[in-house]
């Protein structure tokens, strides 16, 4: 049997073949294209379904030796928030729409005025509404476009869409639900006064099932097509984050998992809620405990814009030995809330703002404050964390920017913890692999399955965090001003 890991990420599309010991033996990638006007991201469902079976049947083909046949279990993990519209015929209503869209900004003032956060906060595990997340979006598409609203017959998630494509099989497994602002996480079920806010009904959405459900056998039609395949079933695997936290191993006090991809986030697990702390909280994958989900949207997504826009020229390696070369410049500051603010700083929007400049200033000291900035949403988040009483005191590191060594000191120096990077660098396809070895009865528990392969990591010790203090309070207080005039805005409309 081979284990294979989709990764439906925002940046790219992943999918990782492993063995029945959890040794990686193939990896494809692809990355995903977006349709953006104004204030609207969207994507074609349809390709995308597409480009995620052929990277099934590329990996399935890698790994598998030509003289041979094997079984597949297929494990779905990747982003929450983007869905996908469909009709009576189970046809898509037009594009997908990303989590990154921010059309519904005044959707999302509505949710507020009409449910008030803490209560929100108490039901969802989510401290405020969103403009990313569906709940907003499905009121905006009421308001905007009736006529397409009334044809909506389901709304799937994008791993539900995939799930569907593949299966044929309709379900909404429960990690993701959270992050829909219409999901209760006490009761595990769906949110009704949130839904018939919004104008839909729960028949419109998949019924919901654990994390790690196997959903069964993979279409006929589609299984012909996967090369040196004997059979294959679907897993509806668990959120990326959640997946990536299992890949490192993370199942104890102490110890977090950061995500330093697209988006930044800290996962840990925790016994209970705490609702009087700007965290989110989740189901996971082990019964008994909470997922602390700490997630802002903005990460690597403001270093890539920045890089593509204004040092299109340079490749990362040469940008970042330039940065060696230069001392930390104090007045330069970057506030990276492009695609609005998240945990700990929830705003309805937000802003990028470079202050501190002038004519000293080149675009490489731009380019080390937009990734100072990074080490600046980590440290706040950090802090969210300690003060619930829970211990951290090392994190592992695992996506895209934590290939950087230079990035990975410079959070650390800024944040004052060491990080820690495996030397394998696919924690969240291994972690979802790890969901499928335990529904195929290889490993009794996700710890085993750890334990099974204990990951090499390379540490990051706080060498110089005495140069970040100053320059980390003044980005406090550029904080403090900007939610002062946004305080301000809301009061006089």
């Amino acid at each position: 049997m081979i284990c294979v890991a989709v990764d439906l990420g925002t940046t790219n599309i992943k999918a990782a073949a492993y063995t029945e010991s959890l040794q990686r033996v193939a990896l494809v990638q692809k990355g995903v294209v977006y349709r953006r006007t104004e204030n609207q991201v969207e994507f074609d469902a349809e390709d995308y379904f597409e480009t995620v079976f052929d990277m099934i049947c590329g990996v399935a083909k890698a790994a598998i030796p030509a003289e041979k046949k094997e079984r597949l279990h297929i494990v779905l993990t990747g982003q929450a928030e983007s869905f996908v519209l469909l009709d009576r015929h189970m046809a898509s209503l037009g594009n997908a729409v990303s989590w990154m869209d921010m059309r519904a900004g005044a959707e999302c003032i509505s949710i507020r005025e009409h449910f008030p956060e803490q209560s929100g906060f108490e039901i969802t595990g989510e401290p405020a509404p969103s403009p990313a997340w569906p709940a907003a979006k499905l009121l905006w598409f009421r308001r905007n476009t009736p006529e397409l609203f009334a044809k909506i017959r389901y709304v799937l998630l994008v791993k539900d869409y995939v799930q569907y494509r593949l299966t044929g099989a309709l379900a909404g497994e429960v990690s993701t639900r959270g992050f829909t602002y219409f999901f209760d996480i006490n009761k595990k079920t769906y949110w009704s006064e949130m839904l018939q806010f919004c104008g839909i009904s729960e028949s419109k959405l998949p019924p919901l099932v654990p994390c790690g459900t196997v959903l069964g056998e993979i279409r006929p039609s589609l299984c012909r097509r996967i090369p040196r395949c004997i059979g294959a079933v679907v897993n509806t695997g668990v959120l990326d984050h959640f997946a990536g936290a299992a890949g490192m191993g993370i199942t104890g006090p102490g110890i977090a998992g950061e995500s330093a991809g697209t988006v930044l986030s800290l996962t840990a697990f925790v016994k209970k809620p705490d609702y009087h702390l700007p965290t989110s909280y989740h189901l996971g994958l082990i019964p008994d405990r909470y997922m602390l989900f700490s997630c802002c949207d903005n990460g690597g997504i403001c270093y890539d814009w920045f890089k593509a826009n204004f040092i299109p020229d340079m490749g990362f390696a040469e940008i970042e030995q330039r940065l060696k070369l230069r001392k930390v410049e104090q007045d330069l500051l970057f506030f990276p809330y492009i695609a609005g603010t998240n945990a700990p700083d929830f705003e309805v929007a937000g802003a990028g703002i470079f202050c501190g400049f002038d004519f000293r200033h080149d675009r490489i000291d731009f380019a080390r404050a937009v990734m100072e900035s990074t080490g600046f949403l980590l440290r706040r988040n950090i802090q969210a964390i300690r003060e619930r009483g829970d211990r951290l005191e090392r994190l592992i590191s695992s996506g895209g920017g934590a290939a950087s060594p230079f990035w990975c000191q410079l959070k650390a120096d800024i944040c004052g913890i060491t990080i820690e990077v495996p030397e394998e660098t696919e924690m969240v396809c291994r972690g979802a692999a790890m969901v499928g070895l335990v529904a195929e009865g290889i490993f009794p528990s996700l710890e085993r399955a750890s334990e099974s392969g204990p990951l090499k990591t390379v540490p990051y010790h706080p060498e110089s965090r005495e140069q970040y203090e100053k320059k980390y309070s003044e980005f406090e207080r550029l904080l403090t001003y900007y939610k002062e005039i946004k305080r301000r805005e809301g009061e006089t409309g």
